[in-house]
């Protein structure tokens, strides 16, 4: 089995699955450069907000999922994607909001490497292919919060699928809200979708960029119905049971 993106049903989540996926959004872009304290601080409330039971009902729902991104059993990386502003998420009442919007959490990640890029593609056409079939209809955009504190990559990403079209909601300051348990000030970044964003699956380059990714150097399968992220341990800080 190569690289898949997978919308995790309710019964595939059991706490092993919580563990990993919470253990890749600590692994986050947006974390990267935060001080041991503060990764500390963003493992409590990411553990605490994500519980088996709330993964499970995002993955009930028809217009929301737990997306993850594997190469083979293992786990690369992981978001939620929503077509509502989730409760507790920032909410922006500005008029010129695009409708149509699917909303994207935070993107966790296995590896401190550029191949980030790689999932965040990835997930945003399988979500998109997933959630058009949902009762809210056509899904022309996407709306990824991202803090005030750590607006530069992910930002990057998001203009890149259609720079004509985007825009940022939240002013300088951002609002207030918590994102997958995170709280913080969010600037709601949004691009409308292109052509090249399909709908189904990979296509074209990106294919070839994700197929042509190199062998993991070790066998991290658990079972065949498990697999593990391959995230560098952050020294100092403890795992939460």
């Amino acid at each position: 089995m190569g690289y898949c993106v997978k919308k995790l049903a309710p019964e595939a989540i059991d706490e092993n699955t919580r563990k990993i996926v919470c253990g890749l959004w600590i692994n986050g872009i947006e974390f990267r450069s935060q001080e041991e304290p503060k990764i500390a601080e963003v493992m409590n409330c990411v553990y605490k907000a994500n519980t088996v039971q709330t993964l499970q009902e995002i993955a009930r729902e028809k217009d929301s999922g737990l997306y993850v991104t594997r190469w083979g059993q293992v786990a690369l990386a992981a978001a939620i994607i929503s077509l509502q502003e989730r409760d507790g998420a920032p909410h922006y009442d500005d008029p010129d909001k695009p409708a149509g919007l699917m909303y994207m959490g935070h993107l966790g990640v296995a590896t401190n490497d550029d191949t980030w890029r790689r999932h965040f593609m990835g997930i945003i056409k399988q979500a998109r292919s997933d959630l058009e079939d949902s009762e809210q209809g056509v899904v022309t955009g996407l709306g990824m919060y991202v803090d005030v504190n750590n607006d530069d990559e992910l930002p990057r990403a998001v203009e890149s699928l259609n720079p004509r079209t985007y825009r940022v909601f939240g002013g300088e300051a951002g609002v207030d809200g918590d994102v997958d348990g995170v709280p913080g000030c969010y600037r709601l970044h949004t691009v409308e979708f292109t052509k090249s964003v399909g709908r189904a699956g990979l296509f074209g380059p990106i294919e070839r960029l994700l197929t042509k990714r190199p062998g993991l150097p070790v066998d991290t399968r658990i079972s065949s119905d498990r697999y593990i992220p391959a995230i560098p341990k952050r020294e100092g800080i403890p795992v939460p049971a």
